[in-house]
């Protein structure tokens, strides 16, 4: 299963982290409003311009607390079945999450399209309570990587089924559902082996399997052993002293060798700063898979400000995609 670095994927994608915290405090679902100037660039619907090309939205915790992303492991208990039903659930939340983006996506030029990427809940191994009921079986995660698949399965059709039936909903919409990520930054021996099989199940349904991974990490430049189509290495700084840009040049350089994507996020409140790191991307990096990790409220912030940071971003991302090969769409990906 090859890597499509460069050929496939080719896009600028932005998180949106979505659902609830272990705080219990709220439970975040985002509107057409927040999300206008992040699909359509300045919000305006006569120019049509796109501002990302797609979406990753990924859950953080359920309504109860319990943990979906991998991010919130050691800081959350377990999720059940219920809060995984939660998060698939909430990405088709009328007028709200992915169902917003596929009304604004109406707004855009003609050929112009947003590519759509669910984050994966983890179930985590030391898991031990009950998850649920999947295929009348009831499992736990603890010692269970098959049950643990069985789950990761069931919330992927899950998510499928919502899909199909949100997007009747917009007819003209110019979202294509890509696939699925991984966001544990790390990799295990039994994940190894659950990633695999739903690699070969996405893949059978023309759909990707990425991952974002710390740079550093083992076997994180192995995509096409491990089952991912993408892998995009986030540059977490190790060293010691000051975070220079050394590290996103050590990062970049070692991501463009292996044909990786890119894990970008919002540097100090400096523009001269966050100009100086855009530099360095666009002379390290230019033309390969970026995802931006930068809070979606504080993009739609800079555009409700009118703050330079969000016209400096639309323009490396623009500039990055003059530099793509016109051959690299592949139209036929995905689900419409």
């Amino acid at each position: 299963m090859p890597l499509y670095a460069n050929t496939i994927i080719d896009k600028h994608l932005g998180l949106i982290a979505y659902g609830g915290n272990p705080r219990q405090t709220s439970y975040r679902l985002w509107t057409e409003q927040e999300l206008l100037p992040l699909v359509v660039h300045d919000g305006n619907a006569v120019r049509g311009a796109r501002y990302y090309d797609g979406f990753i939205f990924e859950p953080g915790c359920d309504r109860r607390g319990g943990m979906i992303s991998p991010r919130y492991l050691g800081m959350a208990g377990p999720a059940s079945k219920d809060g995984w039903q939660q998060a698939a659930d909430a990405l088709f939340a009328e007028g709200r999450n992915m169902a917003a983006v596929m009304n604004l996506s109406r707004q855009l030029k003609p050929w112009e399209h947003v590519d759509c990427w669910a984050a994966l809940p983890y179930p985590q191994d030391a898991q031990w309570e009950s998850f649920g009921s999947i295929q009348g079986q009831n499992i736990a995660f603890s010692g269970n990587p098959d049950g643990r698949l069985a789950a990761l399965i069931w919330w992927v059709r899950a998510v499928e089924s919502g899909w199909c039936s949100t997007s009747a909903l917009y007819p003209g919409h110019r979202c294509r559902m890509r696939g699925f990520v991984w966001v544990k930054n790390s990799m295990d021996s039994d994940d190894r082996t659950i990633v695999a099989s739903l690699a070969k199940m996405l893949d059978q349904q023309r759909l990707k399997l990425m991952w974002c991974a710390n740079y550093g990490t083992s076997d994180a430049h192995l995509g096409e052993k491990l089952g991912f189509h993408q892998i995009c290495l986030r540059p977490t700084f190790t060293g010691s002293g000051s975070r220079g840009q050394d590290w996103i040049k050590h990062a970049s350089d070692f991501a463009s060798e292996h044909k990786l994507g890119l894990v970008v996020w919002e540097p100090a409140e400096r523009r001269a700063q966050l100009d100086a790191w855009l530099t360095s991307l666009h002379e390290h990096y230019a033309g390969g898979v970026h995802v931006y990790e930068m809070p979606a409220s504080r993009v739609a912030s800079w555009h409700r400000h009118h703050h330079p940071y969000y016209g400096l971003l639309y323009r490396y991302m623009h500039g990055v995609r003059n530099t793509m090969r016109s051959g690299s769409e592949h139209r036929d990906e995905g689900l419409a």
